[in-house]
């Protein structure tokens, strides 16, 4: 250490002064080691850091996907897993009306119920981050499934006019009361439809036992209302039959009764419930329509039921 150097140096100095001679040889090494500084000690280089492998990343970070996740997506990628999908689960355990709509209330009872209550409100403030309660639909919690689904509506509007009971005569022409995820692509693809159709049937198959039954279609009827379609797409010829049906009649229904157009709802012909364009416009005139409107009328309705060159109507 320092301090015994020094104290070999002192002594070498003092033998020396004592005997008025200088160090010798031996006395001189000695005081060279001493006065010699010592070697700094080497340290095992450190090694230069390595980049992480793929495996040490994915363990370091989350995933892109996990990482940016919401309460909302959380609660879809749960609604799937239970029931294989949104569209269904909405309709068997947040749609218990069968509306089409469902309030904030029935929301969270259907959330605790599924055993998601902890997020319930973040679920909401993600479908309505404005902190509205207008009821929710199914586009709000899956844009992708309720998209496609419209577009099934659209393809029926644009075939049968959205005549549920014409559309499954055309997925189940053998009337075996079911059709297989095979049988119904068949019959949607000769309907015009072009989405996705196994996203389409998971979501419809009420049952989950890989087999669509006709009241399955209803659920169309909840998403994609008849009244809302004919309404949205409404002409002015058809502004005002609807106009003439309130005023004469108190409603639409009322005036389809008196056509002998009133769906009963038990009738397996596809020709049951149509009328001829032109018997459509002399009934029109027989209540009290205007004559000189009434044939305009007439094509203006038969187009808008989507039949082949609008010769028929339909209720």
């Amino acid at each position: 250490s320092g301090m015994e150097q020094v104290a070999v140096q002192d002594r070498i100095l003092a033998g020396a002064n004592e005997d008025n001679e200088g160090p010798c040889e031996w006395e001189l090494e000695q005081l060279h080691k001493c006065s010699a500084p010592e070697p700094p000690l080497l340290r095992r280089p450190r090694r230069a850091g390595r980049s992480p492998s793929p495996n040490n990343i994915s363990r370091m970070s989350k995933p892109a996907s996990v990482a940016h996740t919401t309460p909302l997506t959380r609660f879809t990628a749960c609604l799937r897993q239970l029931r294989g999908s949104v569209l269904r689960a909405w309709t068997q355990d947040l749609d218990s009306r069968g509306v089409g709509r469902v309030s904030q209330a029935e929301f969270s009872a259907a959330c605790r119920a599924l055993g998601f209550a902890k997020e319930v409100r973040a679920v909401w403030a993600n479908m309505r981050p404005d902190g509205d309660v207008t009821p929710i639909r199914l586009s709000d919690i899956d844009p992708e499934e309720a998209e496609n689904l419209q577009r099934f509506a659209e393809a029926l509007w644009a075939e049968v006019g959205l005549d549920l009971d014409m559309a499954w005569s055309r997925i189940d022409p053998g009337r075996r009361m079911a059709a297989t995820s095979v049988e119904f692509e068949r019959g949607v693809r000769r309907l015009g439809f072009q989405g996705n159709v196994q996203m389409l049937f998971r979501g419809l198959d009420s049952s989950g036992l890989g087999k669509l039954r006709r009241a399955d279609l209803w659920a169309l009827e909840a998403h994609c209302p008849k009244t809302s379609w004919l309404e949205a797409r409404d002409g002015p010829a058809l502004q005002e039959l609807r106009s003439f049906a309130r005023r004469t009649f108190g409603g639409a229904r009322a005036l389809l009764a008196n056509l002998g157009l009133a769906q009963t709802g038990n009738s397996s012909n596809e020709s049951a419930g149509l009328l001829e364009v032109g018997e459509l416009a002399a009934r029109l005139v027989v209540m009290g329509y205007p004559q000189h409107a009434a044939a305009g009328c007439a094509a203006a309705v038969a187009n808008s039921c989507g039949y082949p060159g609008g010769a028929h109507v339909a209720a």
